[in-house]
């Protein structure tokens, strides 16, 4: 073969395998391993089970249902803790997996359309199957009507391994629209309107048992732009941005 003829089939075959590798490389851009299939919550009178289709991993009733917040819950008009079966898994290291569970109910009866929502991580050690506690946020997504004026809460949830050790870490972004009085003018009168507050986003830092919460201005400063947001779980769209945006008599559920 001739120095020509070798460069032309070195040419050729960079032709066709460059957009394969391409192809793959984006195929795998899923860094963190999200994944929606192949695990889901159980729930039955007596507590709670992580599926994975083959087994059924108990879950510690308090986890998910703590007795002090629950009976903080008694007498709203919706629950906070109808969690769906849907749960979201996500790479943390070479052994442990990140399991995110969430609720949101939304009142049935009457006008105002009220609504509570929670959102729990769990860790499952992927060697010995093994469950623990990693964090809770409590009531993370919500809404509501004041005077006439809709309010809404919501959190939104990223990952990303923000220091670098090798483990996923959280990132949450609080986001609440709030019903405020302003004065108006021309009108010579006080209004009560619609204000959008975005909180600074803050990190939980994986440990060797769970997520932790670090106050530390170097992450806030360098993680504007990164991290991998969590998909919704039975959302279309979160409370916040139907609050905004979509005003019609549709539920975004």
């Amino acid at each position: 073969m001739s120095n020509f003829q070798f460069r032309f089939l070195i040419f050729c075959s960079a032709r066709i395998l460059l957009p394969l590798i391409v192809f793959v490389a984006l195929s795998n851009g899923n860094a963190h391993g999200i994944d929606q299939e192949t695990y889901l919550l159980q729930s039955n009178k007596e507590g709670f089970a992580i599926f994975n289709g083959n087994e059924s991993i108990a879950i510690p009733l308090e986890w998910l249902r703590p007795a002090k917040e629950e009976a903080e819950e008694r007498g709203y008009m919706v629950s906070s803790f109808n969690y769906s079966e849907v749960v979201t898994a996500f790479s943390i290291n070479s052994r442990n997996i990140g399991l995110h569970i969430s609720s949101y109910n939304i009142q049935k009866e009457g006008s105002a359309s009220n609504a509570l929502g929670r959102d729990v991580f769990l860790i499952l050690d992927t060697r010995n199957k093994e469950l623990s506690f990693g964090l809770s946020l409590g009531i993370t997504k919500s809404r509501g009507r004041h005077i006439g004026c809709e309010t809404a809460l919501f959190h939104e949830l990223e990952i990303a391994d923000i220091n670098n050790d090798g483990s996923t870490d959280i990132g949450v972004i609080k986001k609440e629209v709030e019903c405020v009085e302003k004065y108006d003018e021309e009108e010579d009168l006080d209004r009560i309107v619609s204000n959008e507050i975005i909180h600074p986003k803050k990190w939980f830092i994986f440990s060797s048992h769970n997520w932790e919460y670090v106050d530390n201005d170097k992450f806030a400063m360098t993680s504007n732009s990164m991290g991998t947001k969590l998909p919704l779980i039975d959302l279309v769209i979160d409370p916040v941005s139907y609050v905004k945006d979509i005003r019609v008599d549709t539920d975004p559920k």
